[in-house]
């Protein structure tokens, strides 16, 4: 009797390792993450068909989750972050508290790794091009730490003055773990994780040799359809730039517009300086927090270089006000918003973002475009100003 007894329980074990195994052969992704605990875990799903990101939950439970993987997950991102992990506003510290997985297709992978609240450390293993990517961002991870310490401090920090300070600081950070991504393309052509370094990091100015040393198994594999995009919008953007009148040694347009008093003001009506136009609106983070720098700058050259403030795609109610509460002293004009297409400023000038700063030389000609709020613009000011 105990002998039948020991070999039913035999048989069941059997069953039970075979329902496991079966399971097991299902295409997921299973993780050990030790410090994870029974915590929950978002999960955001990225298609690299264009498709709008897609978001999830799942319970974690004793450091280990489970995320089962369907017929149609194939060429997707995929991003593991601990609730606890959670607690700031910016979508960068994924890379510090997230474990990041790319899947050609569906497969079995597994996520090994702890978490200290700061960081997930992880190893990848059932897929070669998440076990790279896994490698790259712990070389990275000093680097990361840093950019994130950086941006906690930014978004505390109340003077525009100091965000500009900090924000440089952690573009500067970002930049080299940029340039170690590329020194990873240029190492590695024949690697997937090459073509997705391109993908995420690369921009369009410098793409194009990168993409052509790929190997075509790169340029044909998981990421072939963005980088063909990426491909067609550079050739657009060189097109583009061939045809672009507002660059280095152009006519500076004319134009007329209203200040803050009512009076109408035209470029060539500034006459014997420099000029700056500073395209803006109310409603432009970027332009608001550079505005201490520009005062700075403005009080340091406005003997040599007129500040010229174009508000745009604002209404002149929250135009007048934000001048007002950001104490711009410095001539004010107001883009209407129904502006004749031909006159509208922004269409003249060929304005890509916001900010947008033009300077222009005393005789109206186009000396350099900056686009976003950036210290090239002050550089320029103090190489044109510099002898004097």
């Amino acid at each position: 009797m105990k002998r039948f007894f020991l070999t039913r329980l035999a048989v069941a074990g059997i069953i039970t390792a075979a329902m496991l195994a079966s399971c097991s052969q299902q295409p997921a992704i299973t993780a050990d993450i030790k410090g994870l605990g029974n915590d929950t875990v978002f999960v955001i799903r990225v298609s690299l068909s264009y498709d709008d990101p897609e978001y999830d939950t799942l319970m974690a439970s004793r450091d280990r989750f489970s995320y089962p993987l369907q017929p149609r997950d194939t060429n997707i991102i995929l991003y593991f972050i601990p609730a606890q992990a959670r607690t700031g506003s910016s979508s960068y510290a994924l890379d510090n508290l997230s474990a990041e997985l790319l899947v050609p297709r569906p497969t079995i992978i597994q996520i090994t790794g702890s978490f200290d609240g700061n960081y997930i450390n992880y190893s990848v293993t059932g897929s070669a091009i998440s076990s790279d990517l896994a490698i790259e961002r712990a070389k990275n991870k000093a680097l990361n730490l840093q950019a994130d310490s950086i941006f906690a401090r930014f978004e505390a920090a109340a003077d525009g003055t100091d965000q500009m300070v900090l924000y440089n600081q952690w573009r500067a950070v970002r930049s080299k773990i940029h340039v170690n991504n590329l020194e990873y393309i240029k190492q590695h052509p024949e690697s997937e994780l090459s073509g997705y370094f391109l993908m995420k990091n690369s921009d369009l100015g410098e793409f194009e040799d990168n993409y052509h040393a790929l190997l075509p198994n790169v340029r044909n594999g998981m990421f072939k359809a963005v980088l063909e995009q990426m491909l067609y919008m550079r050739n657009a953007e060189r097109e583009k730039l061939a045809n672009k009148q507002i660059k280095a040694g152009a006519d500076a347009p004319d134009f007329t517009l209203e200040n803050i008093k009512g009076k109408d003001v035209s470029l060539k009506s500034i006459k014997g300086k420099h000029i700056v136009l500073d395209f803006w609106g109310s409603w432009c983070i970027w332009c608001i927090r550079g505005y201490p720098k520009m005062k700075e700058y403005y009080d340091k050259y406005k003997s040599q270089v007129e500040f010229v403030g174009i508000a745009c795609r604002d209404t002149e109610d929250k135009w007048r006000a934000a001048v007002e509460e950001n104490g711009l002293t410095w001539t004010q004009l107001f883009n209407p918003q129904a502006a004749d297409p031909d006159k509208d400023l922004p269409t003249l000038y060929e304005v890509e973002g916001y900010p947008t700063k033009i300077i222009i030389s005393p005789d109206y000609k186009v000396i350099q475009v900056f686009v976003g709020e950036s210290e090239e613009f002050y550089q320029q000011l103090d190489e044109l100003f510099k002898a004097d």
